[in-house]
């Protein structure tokens, strides 16, 4: 088998769903360390032989720092004059990535094209899935990721004009995770790979839907009600307009509940995922609260507000 050295860092190139295979036992202890001249300089090949991967050119410097990113996961960012990069050291996984002469390119399309007409799209829905497959291959060593369903969009107009946006989001049993998601960019016209992002997976959670819609619409309306003079004080909120239902696998918050109330409470994601009725209750005035009830026991496991 193949194989590239990062430094210490020893990654296996074949027979791997990983962009570059997986780390071994040596380069974990490796990676927990604080990045030396030498991992420097290995995820500056790793940053080089990423740019061949994808047909890219350009040299020039490569800045290597490390940071945290979501559930804690450490994460070296590799940024060059073309491209940027995230890799997660524990497992030599690209995380993020971003054309930067792309995104120069398209901006200036829309200075050129302006705001004001729609932008219609000059390649249809397969041959973009087409690419992104292509993009992925040689991103994660897979076309298809295993347990992940794809939605395809178009955007006519905004900041994303002219562009296709691929989410990729994980499944279990036919529910979707609401943070675990693949994502791919691809701008219409060249068909270029813009940007990439794979979000960090959460744990396995049961699937068994043992409350009932209209019991979870029930509680979520109580739940809404009693939060709604501490979320919006002063500002006028009128009667339930509306209720709606939804299922997904979320990470609880416990926004909404009594643990945040709690001193030294912080919002702060975790892998832990459970199945849940996601409520919207809308109220005149505009404004909505959404509220997460569990969908085996009830319990409200956070949510938030707008």
């Amino acid at each position: 088998m193949k194989r590239l050295r990062l430094g210490l860092v020893m990654i296996s190139v074949a027979c791997s769903p990983l962009f570059f295979g997986t780390v071994t036992e040596h380069s974990l202890l490796a990676a927990e360390e604080s990045l030396t001249d030498e991992h420097a300089q290995g995820y500056s090949k790793f940053h080089s032989e990423l740019k061949t991967r994808l047909g890219i050119k350009g040299g020039g410097n490569v800045r290597v720092s490390s940071h945290s990113g979501r559930f804690g996961r450490d994460l070296v960012m590799l940024q060059g004059e073309v491209i940027l990069a995230h890799v997660e050291k524990r497992t030599g996984q690209v995380t993020g990535f971003l054309n930067k002469d792309v995104s120069r390119s398209r901006r200036q399309w829309l200075e050129e094209v302006g705001d004001d007409a729609p932008s219609k799209p000059v390649r249809d829905k397969r041959e973009i899935r087409a690419l992104a497959r292509g993009y992925l291959k040689k991103l994660i060593g897979t076309p298809r990721p295993p347990g992940y369903v794809p939605e395809v969009t178009y955007s006519e107009r905004g900041a994303s004009k002219g562009e296709w946006r691929l989410i990729y989001w994980r499944t279990r049993n036919g529910r979707k995770y609401q943070l675990d998601f693949i994502s791919v960019s691809i701008v219409d016209i060249s068909g270029e790979l813009s940007g990439f992002g794979r979000a960090p997976r959460s744990d396995a959670c049961p699937t068994a839907v043992k409350l009932s819609a209209k019991e979870a619409k029930s509680r979520a309306t109580e739940v809404a009600i009693a939060y709604v003079p501490k979320l919006f004080g002063k500002h006028e909120v009128g009667d339930v307009q509306a209720v709606s239902l939804e299922s997904w696998i979320v990470n609880p918050n416990y926004l909404l509940t009594a643990k945040m109330d709690e001193p030294g409470y912080t919002r702060s994601w975790t892998p832990k995922a459970r199945l849940a009725h996601v409520v919207t209750v809308s109220f005149v005035g505009r404004c909505h609260v959404i509220v997460w009830i569990d969908a085996a026991t009830g319990e409200v496991l956070g949510g938030g507000w707008g």
